[in-house]
Formats: C-alpha cells, structure tokens, sequence
C-alpha cells in the first residue's frame, strides 16, 4: 500500500524563509484553528494514516498550495517489484 506523507514541513519551512522568521507549530495551530499536536502530528516524516480533508484543506489554502501540494505519495517498492516482469 502507498504511504502518505505530508509536506507541511516544506511549506513551513519555505513560508518562514519568506517571512523572514519561524512559524512555530502553536502559531500555525493558531492560525488554522487546529490543535497543536495536529500540526506536530503533519510536520513528522512519518506516514500519516488517517486525513481529515478539512484540516488539509485549511493548511493548503493557508500556504496558497493546491490540496495535493501538501500531500507526497511514496509508492510501496516492494510491490512495484512483484508487478515487474523478470527478464529472462
């Protein structure tokens, strides 16, 4: 199964190089009206299991970013793996 990144630490991060200084994530919860462990939550590397469209949809208008600019897809390598014919 593909895993489903978020890439609000990249926007983060550039937003606060526009700015000229840090978005912390209780600023950014603030901001979006979300609880700060959502924020800390999205900002992880780790994969995130469950998207709540609404959430998503507040950080990508926040950023000025479509819905799928705050998402990255990794596909699962293994199955792209099995699904490649072996040469002979």
């Amino acid at each position: 199964m593909p895993k489903v990144r978020s890439r609000l630490k990249d926007h983060v991060e550039a937003k606060s190089r526009e700015f000229g200084f840090e978005i912390t994530q209780t600023q950014l919860a603030q901001a979006l009206q979300v609880r700060q462990a959502t924020v800390s939550a999205w900002m992880s590397d780790e994969p995130i299991d469950r998207i709540d469209v609404t959430v998503l949809a507040k950080m990508a208008k926040y950023f000025g970013v479509s819905l799928w600019d705050m998402l990255e897809v990794e596909e699962d390598p293994e199955k792209e793996t099995r699904s490649t014919p072996n040469a002979a």
